[in-house]
């Protein structure tokens, strides 16, 4: 759902927002690899991943 909502696809966000916060989650890695792609290209808070600008971790 991750790639879903990075690509901007019609009606993520709004089932993003449909779920419970704590059934949503990102495995270390998926988190890393955003963290590795966001640094390959100069990112400006507005334009963060299309939204993309903060990652909240819960252990």
């Amino acid at each position: 759902m991750l790639s879903d909502f990075a690509r901007g696809e019609a009606g993520t966000l709004d089932r993003l927002k449909e779920m419970p916060p704590a059934l949503i989650a990102l495995s270390s890695v998926s988190v890393m690899e955003i963290e590795f792609g966001l640094a390959l290209v100069e990112v400006t808070a507005a334009g963060a991943g299309r939204g993309i600008v903060s990652l909240h971790f819960v252990c």
